[in-house]
């Protein structure tokens, strides 16, 4: 880490210690990462975990949530596309984080969803071939994600 990057991180920290809202500029400039990072690891906790009720009608003023019934396979149905809809949005915050760099973790990403990293040829020498399909597909699929996170954002909860 070089000096200039060092005295950055001290004064970003004294903003976040003596500012009223404890945000710093860091955390301003770079809202989408900051925010990524603070919600995948919650999405994915919630998502690890056994479900015991899945959300009704979003477009009720209820925030009432079906109790699971193990025995009943349309629960069961219901239950597998709330997973569904949870990896999508798991997606979203991932592609928010990783998805936007030609780094490890960006080949990691793509190479988990997608089998292949689109970045894989640049990386290697610099040169311009990119597989702008493969991203435009993870685009594309991230939106899908966030309108999910702000659709059932109400019923994140278990």
């Amino acid at each position: 880490m070089s000096r200039r990057e060092i005295l950055y991180k001290i004064k970003y920290a004294f903003q976040k210690i003596f500012r009223k809202n404890h945000i710093s500029d860091y955390e301003i400039w770079n809202c989408r990462e900051c925010l990524a990072k603070y919600i995948l690891p919650r999405l994915n906790a919630l998502r690890s975990q056994d479900f015991l009720c899945f959300p009704n009608d979003v477009n009720s003023i209820s925030l009432s949530r079906t109790v699971i019934d193990k025995k009943n396979n349309r629960h069961k149905e219901e239950l597998a596309n709330w997973l569904k809809t949870m990896d999508e949005m798991i997606f979203a915050f991932e592609y928010a984080l990783y998805g936007d760099s030609a780094d490890k973790k960006s080949a990691d990403f793509y190479t988990r969803y997608f089998g292949e990293d689109p970045y894989e040829e640049f990386n290697k020498d610099y040169n311009n071939k990119v597989d702008y399909q493969i991203i435009e597909e993870a685009h594309k699929r991230a939106l899908k994600g966030f309108a999910l996170f702000g659709k059932y954002f109400l019923f994140l909860y278990d």
